[in-house]
């Protein structure tokens, strides 16, 4: 097993044990976990992944760390309609939509600088908005 899926486990299982006091914020970076079921074997897969706040909603990059190839659970996302989300303590079903641009609701007025808007290592990584599903 790679180093990276060890970290991965034990950063979930931390998170899941803690309610989120240690592992929601990794060295000032907001993580989530998202779990999705895999497309192919229909098991539930969890990852810790960071994310900004946008209005009501929780953004991540789907950038695979700046690889050409789309990250698993992306590809699981987009054949399921919700995923589970876990920010902190709280655990909900969420739907999502995919923003492959970024919003004007982003910026802070015309002609000025984005305030809060994800960058992602290449420039066709989705963006993904999750909003709680009630």
């Amino acid at each position: 097993m790679a180093n990276w899926q060890m970290f991965t486990r034990a950063h979930c299982a931390v998170y899941r044990g803690t309610r989120g006091l240690i592992g929601a914020n990794l060295i000032g970076i907001h993580m989530l976990l998202l779990t999705t079921r895999g497309r192919q074997t229909g098991r539930e897969r969890t990852l810790p992944l960071a994310y900004v706040e946008h209005e009501d909603d929780f953004v991540i990059v789907a950038s695979n760390g700046g690889s050409p190839t789309a990250p698993a659970w992306w590809l699981n996302l987009r054949a399921a309609e919700t995923a589970q989300v876990q920010v902190g303590a709280e655990r909900f079903t969420a739907t999502w939509q995919k923003r492959c641009r970024a919003s004007s609701a982003w910026n802070t007025g015309e002609g000025s600088r984005p305030r809060s808007r994800p960058t992602a290592g290449t420039a066709s990584a989705p963006i993904v908005k999750f909003r709680s599903y009630c």
